[in-house]
């Protein structure tokens, strides 16, 4: 008998419920189904492995997956890349047409000349007998669990520097960017923001984009937080005989963004990129590259367990995305 043990009960399902319903399935008629730890203890593993490549309740995971506007799966590692032309959307403007004429043309949508590849990538695994029999489950799960967050968490920062600063291998462009002091000049210092020029990064594009997420490191974070000219409790005086008629902007539009921090070798220090999530990324999740084993090696008295997954995110729109040094 399996003894008793305090853990998950959504996660026990999730790991069990297809265990039992393929038992269920391919047992003969009058047959018999039992529940041995240690014969399916290899296959739990494995589901653990598997479930914390897939998804994760990690708050930096998390930001990511609400950032992707579009997820895609594939059948192979190759795949085409839609290309969005437009030429100044927010200053064109739809133009009266004759009859029996076309419309002119705005936005086109092509696919690239060059498709890329959805790299496969792999977590393996080995356990001694010995030490499958002497090892916990809860064990070996927080030790596996620790390693897939991780390099989930590695995969993401990699395809993200890659969408910034631009990989050929990848098609992928370096972003365009401004700078701080160029939205106010009375910036003079690297590493320095105002309110104003936050503003006006928050603000100028609305035509084209509404920046609901910040990337950038926990130094340009708190640059932000101290930025010059920030609206405080404190500034406002009390004893003002407020005879004033206080106008109240109907279309300010200003977003509240999210911000996800990344280390400074990925983003760069005293940078900010902002973007709209509704059209900036798309992930490609190859389904063919999804591949897990269990191997018995005799020898070595042990078993080996291994994992592939194959995903990639691209941006979808260039315009979706805004680049801003602290610089001067």
């Amino acid at each position: 008998d399996l003894p008793e043990i305090e853990s998950d009960p959504s996660a026990l399902y999730k790991l069990f419920y297809p265990l039992l319903v393929n038992a269920i399935k391919y047992t003969p008629d009058h047959g018999h189904i039992t529940v041995s730890g240690r014969l399916l203890y290899p296959q739990v593993m494995l589901e653990l492995i598997e479930a914390n490549l897939r998804e994760s309740k990690d708050d930096f995971l998390n930001g990511y997956d609400r950032m992707v506007a579009i997820d895609t799966t594939v059948t192979s590692p190759r795949v085409d890349q839609p290309l969005i032309n437009t030429t100044a959307p927010e200053d064109s403007r739809a133009q009266n047409v004759a009859q029996l004429t076309a419309p002119p043309i705005m936005v086109t949508i092509t696919v690239s000349e060059q498709s890329f590849r959805v790299p496969t990538k792999g977590i393996g695994l080995l356990v001694s007998d010995e030490a499958l029999e002497a090892t916990t489950l809860d064990l070996v799960g927080l030790s596996m669990m620790a390693q897939a967050r991780g390099q989930r968490i590695a995969n993401v920062e990699e395809q993200l520097a890659a969408m910034i600063d631009g990989d050929s291998d990848w098609g992928e462009t370096a972003l365009s960017s401004i700078t701080a002091a160029s939205l106010d000049s009375s910036i003079t210092s690297a590493g320095e923001i105002s309110q104003k020029a936050y503003v006006h990064f928050l603000r100028d594009d609305y035509r084209k984009m509404s920046i609901d997420w910040m990337l950038m490191d926990i130094d340009t974070a708190l640059a932000f937080e101290a930025r010059t000219g920030k609206p405080t409790v404190q500034t406002d005086n009390p004893n003002s005989p407020r005879i004033d008629s206080i106008f109240s902007i109907e279309n300010l539009g200003l977003p509240t963004p999210n911000v996800l921090l990344l280390d400074t070798s990925v983003i760069g220090a005293n940078t900010v990129v902002g973007l709209d999530s509704s059209m900036a990324i798309r992930r490609v999740v190859n389904i063919n590259a999804s591949y897990s084993a269990i191997e018995e090696w005799v020898l070595r008295k042990a078993k080996a367990f291994r994992v592939d997954f194959g995903e990639l995110s691209k941006k979808i729109y260039s315009e979706a995305w805004k680049k801003m040094t602290l610089t001067v």
